[in-house]
């Protein structure tokens, strides 16, 4: 449930510009299922399941005025693991960081472009991968997504899901954008965590 929002941050001179639309109906999130599936599969030591994810209600109880909330889920996640008969559940969720790709100093999070001075901007994913143990409906290990396994915080924040964007897509009202760049948009996020699935999987099972 990391694509289920996008959101836009343009830091202009004297004056920071925000938005954020629905993107659930882009169903990136499903591709990215698709590709855990896919790594978990090569990882070995356990059978892994892809059933259907209560993506929206996860994203709406999961969240508050303060950030990602496990404790909102437990409930959810329980009954998601009894009725999939499951051990264990992969969350994916979106994140909130600084900026660490264009200069600013605005909070971005989860999938969105930011664009900063010096007329750069990125398509970012910034998410929290976490391993959830169904007795207990908790976390029992969790970390950013990146294409680093193993290193500081910082390090692997700075590895998390990057590219270069247009500037002048970024910096549109995304409500304006045409049907080829919305496009382009979703092809991008497709692509964009691909590298980083096996070395965060990795990283949380131990392997």
């Amino acid at each position: 449930m990391t694509v289920q929002a996008f959101s836009r941050v343009n830091e202009g001179l004297f004056s920071v510009d925000r938005e954020q639309i629905d993107s659930s109906s882009w169903d990136i999130d499903a591709k990215y299922e698709q590709q855990i599936a896919t790594e978990l599969s090569s990882v070995g030591g356990f059978e892994a399941v892809q059933a259907a994810s209560p993506r929206s209600e996860f994203f709406r109880l999961g969240y508050d005025k303060s950030g990602f909330s496990w404790d909102a889920l437990e409930s959810p996640i329980r009954n998601y693991c009894r009725e999939n008969r499951a051990d264990a559940v992969l969350v994916v969720f979106a994140a909130y960081s600084g900026d660490f790709m264009s200069g600013t100093h605005q909070r971005i999070s989860g999938a969105g472009f930011i664009v900063g001075g010096h007329a750069r901007a990125y398509l970012h994913l910034i998410s929290i991968v976490g391993l959830v143990d169904c007795q207990s409906a908790k976390p029992v290990a969790a970390r950013g997504l990146a294409s680093l396994r193993d290193g500081t915080s910082g390090q692997i924040l700075r590895a998390s899901p990057v590219m270069g964007a247009p500037v002048e897509i970024a910096r549109a009202p995304l409500k304006q954008l045409t049907d080829p760049q919305i496009s382009a948009i979703k092809n991008n996020l497709v692509e964009l965590p691909r590298i980083a699935w096996a070395p965060t999987l990795r990283a949380i099972l131990g392997k």
